[in-house]
């Protein structure tokens, strides 16, 4: 009888130092910054269950409201040189995107596309060979296929995606046809595996902004745009970079496949090693081949979304407002060089260094989001994690002021805009920011901008 009751007073007395343990813990200042972050982002499961359902300024203020939660408790960990616990930041950046997976993507109907695509591979073997406009009389679809093939934009164009991302989409639509959580849920997968790796590259300091930006939770996991696959496996193989140079072949091919953004940091990882270079044409080769007979089909696709497609690019904007009579490909045609020039002025710098660093990514995105006709949010998400390894107060401010190109002509109701129109003055106001950034991260001239 006295070594049952011993045995209950030891049981108690662990759950008494596991409570007391558990209550302290909360109560650490990180807890409390990120019960509030997982209270306002939870305001976007009550406002959008369905496409339509949320309106711009309910966006915009809980945006805000949590880029201002993190960049400000951010600042006052520096400024007061609090130790930040990465397993903390980890675990509440799981929470966020948990929450994520609870909301309809939100001022986007590209999730319409990539549910379409994924059923195409599956019932037909590719997502290539007829536009979804050839559907509309032809095909019996089920209710919820109509509905997506019904809200699905450019009808007319076959899809732009590439293999690596049909094969998600695939599997999204495998594991529940015509749903979204699926595809949000590996978008979840691929986002955590950047995060790991900046882990293993970064400060937690650092690594906190990336797992807490607002911009990675609202494009990765709510909308479930792919652009993180290509950016998990270029990541992937910046880390088999100086382990296996062909493993990152093989990661660099799955990279290019996901997104073609990804062949700018190729020559950066795979260097002049040949071996490692066959194998990446070999990988790349392998995933296109069983869409081999529909290539003419994608090259066509990204050719016509390219061809009169301008979207948030101040100097495109800026250069054929100055110059009417200039044609838009001759735009297209100057600012590649000039990109290019700076693309082979970064790549002789980095052979000529000790090449044990990573590349500048961060420099060549935005240069190349600044010279490209198109420039949506989720671009920004390739410039971030390099924000990480080598912190700059722009890229952040970026990731932030980038949520203003969401103010366009469909979502204000404006019928003096076009559609997909950004007013000028908002187009000042985002850039405008993200310059006075550059600026200061230039100059350094305040102590608490020094990143």
């Amino acid at each position: 009888m006295k070594s049952g009751l011993n045995t209950q007073n030891v049981w108690a007395k662990i759950a008494q130092r596991l409570t007391h343990s558990l209550a302290y813990s909360l109560m650490r200042p990180i807890h409390a910054i990120g019960l509030l972050y997982a209270l306002v982002l939870s305001s976007w499961v009550f406002t959008s269950q369905y496409y339509g359902d949320i309106t711009l300024y309910e966006f915009l203020l809980p945006s805000f409201i949590l880029m201002f939660i993190t960049y400000t408790s951010w600042c006052v960990f520096r400024a007061r040189n609090i130790a930040v616990n990465l397993v903390d930041i980890v675990i509440w950046a799981v929470i966020f995107r948990v929450i994520g997976l609870a909301v309809y993507p939100i001022l986007e109907d590209d999730a319409f596309r990539y549910m379409w695509d994924g059923y195409q591979t599956l019932t037909n073997g590719s997502p290539y060979a007829q536009p979804p406009s050839y559907f509309f009389s032809t095909g019996d679809f089920s209710d919820r296929l109509e509905t997506i093939l019904d809200h699905i934009n450019y009808p007319d164009v076959p899809t732009i995606y590439w293999p690596t991302t049909q094969y998600v989409f695939a599997l999204a639509a495998w594991i529940a046809p015509g749903e979204v959580w699926p595809l949000q849920l590996i978008m979840m997968f691929f986002d955590l595996v950047v995060l790991y790796v900046l882990c293993q590259f970064g400060k937690p300091l650092f690594v906190w902004l990336y797992a807490w930006s607002p911009l990675v939770i609202k494009e990765t996991i709510i909308t479930a745009h792919p652009d993180i696959i290509g950016i998990a496996f270029i990541w992937l193989a910046f880390l088999f970079q100086r382990k296996n140079i062909y493993m990152a072949a093989c990661c660099c091919a799955f990279a290019v496949s996901a997104k073609i953004f990804a062949v700018l940091l190729v020559p950066f990882c795979l260097l002049f090693f040949v071996r490692a270079w066959c194998v990446f044409f070999m990988v790349l080769t392998l995933t296109f081949l069983p869409f081999i007979h529909h290539i003419p089909n994608i090259l066509g696709s990204l050719s016509a979304m390219s061809e009169g497609w301008v979207f948030n690019s101040p100097f495109y904007i800026i250069v054929l407002y100055a110059l009417p009579a200039v044609s838009l490909l001759t735009v297209k045609i100057s600012l590649f060089c000039v990109f290019a020039v700076l693309g082979l002025a970064l790549f002789y710098h980095y052979i000529r260094s000790k090449r044990n660093t990573i590349v500048r990514g961060d420099i060549i995105f935005m240069a190349f989001l600044l010279v490209s006709p198109v420039a949506n949010p989720w671009y920004f998400l390739w410039v971030l994690p390099f924000a990480v390894i080598y912190p700059s107060l722009w890229a952040w401010v970026a990731s932030c002021a980038v949520f203003l190109s969401y103010c366009i002509g469909l979502n204000l109701n404006d019928p003096a805009l076009n559609n997909y129109q950004i007013p000028g003055h908002i187009l000042v106001i985002e850039y405008g920011i993200i310059l006075i950034a550059l600026c200061l991260t230039r100059f350094n001239r305040l102590a608490l901008f020094k990143f």
